[in-house]
């Protein structure tokens, strides 16, 4: 029973308190709903898609890309506010992703800024 318990409790802790924008090895490792993406280095926990489900925590937010998808992004003011090899950039207006050649925000978004490979 105690080696049960033990088993489980480490378990929950590799789930547990994993953000948006964390680093990942697996998906997992970014608990419910969401998953690793492996392409960004170090990993990157994300959601996708989020244009109709939206994201959950108030320092995160949905960015469409030009390709038609989109992904819970780690919002951010500043470099500062990003992991190491990570930039904070600008997505444009809703439904610009055309205009700006890469990324916008989808409905309802409240950031303006997000972290993204350098």
């Amino acid at each position: 029973m105690l080696l049960v318990l033990v088993a489980l409790t480490g378990l929950t802790a590799l789930g547990c308190g994993t953000q948006i924008g964390d680093e990942c090895q697996t998906d997992f490792s970014c608990g419910a709903a969401n998953i690793c993406d492996l392409t960004a280095p170090e990993g990157y926990c994300t959601r996708t898609p989020c244009r109709n489900q939206g994201c959950e925590g108030d320092e995160t937010l949905c960015v469409q890309f030009q390709n038609g998808e989109s992904y819970c992004m780690h919002g951010c003011s500043s470099k500062d506010d990003c992991r190491e090899g990570y930039a904070c950039l600008e997505a444009g207006p809703q439904g610009a992703c055309e205009d700006t050649g890469g990324a916008c925000l989808t409905e309802g978004t409240r950031a303006r800024s997000y972290c993204y490979v350098e």
